[in-house]
């Protein structure tokens, strides 16, 4: 139980983890692409980089093209003005973007394991 306490980490941590890198990222983001959530709604990558740290906005955002860094920007902005205009938005809003980060994370903690299995063997 110890040693799964010292693995894991939150959607917080990442921005301080020196394993997630670009390569990891652009793994996890990978499968996160193709999932979809619980409500079998496809994911969306602005609910995912909605109130996240800069450094993984970075890391995450430079897996795509200016064109679509542009879009992605104008979604959160949208995200954004609906949470400052309207509680009940704000919280449809912040409930979309936990869903979207508990997929992300579960494919994060997958690609650790990977990592965690080769240093173990």
């Amino acid at each position: 139980m110890e040693l799964i306490r010292e693995r894991s980490l939150s959607f917080e941590d990442l921005e301080s983890s020196e394993i997630i890198d670009e390569a990891f990222v652009g793994r996890v983001m990978e499968r996160f692409e193709r999932s979809r959530l619980s409500t079998g709604a496809k994911v969306s990558v602005p609910y995912l980089l909605l109130d996240s740290h800069s450094s993984v906005t970075e890391k995450v955002m430079k897996e795509y093209t200016e064109e679509t860094r542009k879009y992605y920007q104008e979604q959160l902005q949208g995200y954004e003005k609906q949470r400052e205009e309207d509680e009940e938005a704000k919280l449809r809003i912040e409930q979309l973007r936990n869903l979207h980060r508990n997929v992300f994370m579960r494919h994060v903690h997958t690609e650790l394991g990977k990592i965690w299995e080769k240093k173990d063997s």
